[in-house]
């Protein structure tokens, strides 16, 4: 017997109370250096959003980093979405790179990404994306938020198109993959981390690099989704990566925080540039 959960629903209850009380242990000493905003449609929705701005020289040209949440973190305090990567995120533009960044915070009513997630009769999930042109409430808004923010820096010629940049873990590592797709040759670098999605018309994201990261024994998002992602772009010549965490269970965010390289990676591509392939292997599995 499969039972299917709406999106809204998407993990666990005894997940979901975890991931929220991690969160209230969030470091907040430098979350005051993002400016609290609230982007509003004409609709009338909302959605939370901070955004970091470094100060510099007035011809310099800026990167954009946009990074999107987990289930976990959805809310409206403006906060829960530092719980993973914000601090990570942010001591490295302001140690290395300087780079505008952009944390949304997805309403707790809504999802970044169309998915359906399906249980069997153990308890072990399963999920069905689908490319549902009408995208759900948090993925409208974060389109709207992104369009208005990337028109607005570009009329003052405060940032460099060529080197935007996009990551998410977990519901937000599939979030992100939605998002390349709507926006196809938008994005310089794309970092999933425990997602899964669908990605369609390769030919339009050969200007983007991909770096893939899940934990073997993800008992939640099986890492089969990311790999079965690598191994397609891969095949189409596009640059792709794929690491893979033999110990590391739904937690993925974890080793890749601790990873080398990672942000240097991201910062260091440009639209259309190459980067290295992970070329696929054999199935870690089999």
């Amino acid at each position: 017997m499969i039972k299917h959960i709406k999106t809204t629903l998407l993990f666990s209850l005894g997940f979901f109370s975890l991931q929220t009380l991690v969160s209230q242990n969030i470091d907040k000493s430098y979350i005051d250096s993002f400016e609290d905003k609230i982007y509003v449609s004409a609709e009338g929705d909302i959605l939370p959003y901070r955004i970091y701005i470094p100060k510099v020289d007035s011809h310099e040209k800026l990167p954009v980093l946009l990074f999107l949440h987990g289930r976990g973190e959805s809310g409206s305090d403006n906060v829960k979405q530092f719980t993973h990567g914000g601090k990570w995120l942010f001591d490295y533009v302001t140690q290395n790179k300087p780079a505008i960044l952009i944390l949304p915070q997805c309403p707790t009513t809504s999802y970044w990404s169309n998915v359906i997630r399906t249980e069997d009769c153990k308890g072990k999930p399963s999920f069905v994306f689908t490319l549902n042109d009408t995208p759900t409430v948090a993925m409208q808004l974060l389109q709207e938020l992104w369009s208005q923010k990337i028109a607005e820096f570009t009329s003052i010629k405060l940032i460099d198109k060529q080197k935007l940049y996009l990551g998410g873990i977990s519901m937000g590592g599939m979030g992100s993959i939605e998002f390349t797709r709507r926006n196809p040759g938008v994005f310089a670098s794309v970092f999933p981390i425990c997602g899964g999605g669908i990605i369609d018309n390769l030919s339009k994201h050969k200007t983007t690099n991909f770096w893939f990261f899940h934990g073997l024994r993800d008992d939640i998002v099986s890492y089969h989704y990311s790999w079965n992602l690598h191994k397609l772009l891969t095949q189409e010549g596009i640059g792709s990566r794929y690491t893979l965490f033999e110990d590391a269970n739904h937690n993925a965010w974890d080793p890749t925080i601790e990873t080398e390289g990672v942000l240097d990676w991201v910062f260091s591509n440009s639209k259309g540039s190459t980067s290295e392939q992970s070329l696929p292997s054999e199935d870690p599995e089999n």
